[in-house]
């Protein structure tokens, strides 16, 4: 429905042309004797976002809830369709829990342990300018942020101030959206730990060597079962394959089968197996489709004192694959045919070719070089410390060093990181991170390269 309304502002008159209760077009009114007529049209634009001084039409907004946040993403695209697909887009991505969705939230007010929040503009998935309400993190750019989002009569509204520090050469984060939105239910595919809900967000399946089968179940996104190590949690679930029919498993009862619940977070591990199960109660199953897999687990007592419920089904990817050997900054990927290790001291020092020619003279053109801790190197996650005695990790990367220092204090180059990495004779494993490297501009930096390496 189209309609104007005429409206006075100090000596002219200001017409407004609204479509479907939303405001489109601003006109300035002048008078002749006999008539009305309209002057300089001004259209009003008002889904726009002002991102760092840039500002950006928003054409479209989703909504989703999961594990009991709520996120709100605003594109320029025409039309959004999921979560997942609009995350690793151009997006303003918004975060609050459930409960104050419809508030009005003050980063000054809100508690940041309590009721965590945050909005960033993403590009290719990756934070590029924003905050979360973490005193320390929003109070460094900004001098003050708020937030309003709420839904009514099918449209969503969406109100976000945050005013740049000019002391720090910080522009305004903004957001005016009035519209459409598209509404996407929660995941179907559940993990609940000791009563806390969110997603499977990935699953892997390996085909054991006995015929038995195992499902990966993990919480983070990650793209190998390698990197699951990265995942806040994951469980793994093995049946044998005359059980894959679905049938219901009694964790105290005599079918063969082993449940491992892995926490990241706490560094914590439990497993429970046929005949070791402990106290731990409850059930599974496991039941092969014609593609895919379906998952149901409900076990109490896992080490004792936690729980898991989860359901999961889908099409999991196969644990065999292999990441690429490679260096990614920004969905730009530089492949990498070559390693070569440097013992010095006490650390190792890697330096990764796209040349698969180069030689050791050649180490200060290496695309990305890496220098860790031998006593670190053994798989597990290493990130940027400093403990008086020396860096645990150091990566350098297009002319810039990444370190404890230079990812802290009033000016970090990044947002910290972390490597994993054995070495097992010429055998080269070993996975990076660089967080929202700002010379990148606040893309993150991630190596991946397994496979023989030239050892010196």
């Amino acid at each position: 429905m189209l309609c104007m309304t005429v409206g006075h502002a100090f000596a002219q008159d200001t017409l407004y042309v609204m479509k479907n209760g939303v405001v489109t077009q601003k006109l300035v009114v002048g008078k002749d004797v006999d008539r009305i007529t309209f002057k300089a049209p001004q259209p009003v634009q008002t889904n726009t976002a002002i991102v760092n001084g840039q500002e950006i039409v928003l054409n479209s907004a989703l909504l989703y809830s999961d594990g009991g946040t709520t996120y709100i993403c605003l594109s320029n695209a025409d039309h959004l369709t999921d979560f997942q697909t609009s995350y690793s887009g151009d997006i303003v991505l918004i975060a609050m829990p459930d409960a104050l969705f419809g508030t009005d939230i003050n980063f000054e007010t809100v508690d940041y342990a309590e009721n965590p929040v945050y909005a960033y503009y993403l590009e290719g998935g990756e934070p590029i300018y924003g905050a979360s309400d973490d005193v320390n993190d929003w109070k460094a750019s900004f001098l003050s942020a708020t937030i309003k989002a709420d839904t009514l009569n099918g449209k969503m509204t969406v109100k976000m101030n945050f005013q740049g520090n000019p002391d720090v050469d910080a522009k305004d984060f903004k957001v005016d959206y009035a519209g459409n939105f598209t509404y996407q239910a929660p995941s179907a595919n559940y993990f609940t730990i000791d009563g806390t809900s969110t997603s499977v967000r990935k699953a892997f399946v390996k085909h054991e060597d006995d015929g038995s089968v195992t499902l990966y179940l993990s919480t983070g996104d990650v793209e190998t079962v390698e990197e699951l190590a990265n995942a806040y949690y994951y469980a793994a679930v093995n049946v044998p394959q005359e059980a894959l029919d679905g049938r219901t498993i009694d964790v105290q009862g005599q079918e063969p089968y082993s449940l491992i619940l892995v926490d990241n977070l706490n560094n914590e591990q439990s497993e429970i197996s046929q005949g070791n199960a402990g106290d731990a109660i409850g059930s599974l199953s496991v039941k092969a489709k014609d593609e895919g897999y379906v998952a149901t687990i409900d076990v109490t007592g896992l080490g004792g004192t936690h729980s898991l419920k989860a359901y999961y089904d889908g099409v999991p990817t196969d644990a065999a694959t292999e990441k690429p050997n490679a260096i990614v900054v920004n969905q730009k990927t530089t492949p990498l045919n070559k390693a070569i290790v440097t013992s010095e001291g006490d650390y190792y020092n890697v330096y990764f070719f796209n040349d698969a020619d180069a030689t050791a003279n050649d180490t200060a053109r290496a695309d990305l070089s890496l220098k860790i801790l031998k006593s670190e190197a053994q798989g597990d996650i290493v990130p940027f410390t400093n403990d008086g005695t020396g860096e645990s990790l150091v990566i350098t990367y297009n002319g810039e060093t990444y370190d404890k220092e230079s990812v802290s204090g009033d000016t970090p180059n990044a947002n910290g990181g972390n490597a994993s990495m054995t070495l097992d004779g010429d055998q080269l494993n070993i996975t990076s991170t660089v967080f929202a490297a700002v010379k990148e501009g606040k893309h993150d930096i991630k190596t991946h390269f397994k496979g023989k390496a030239v050892v010196l």
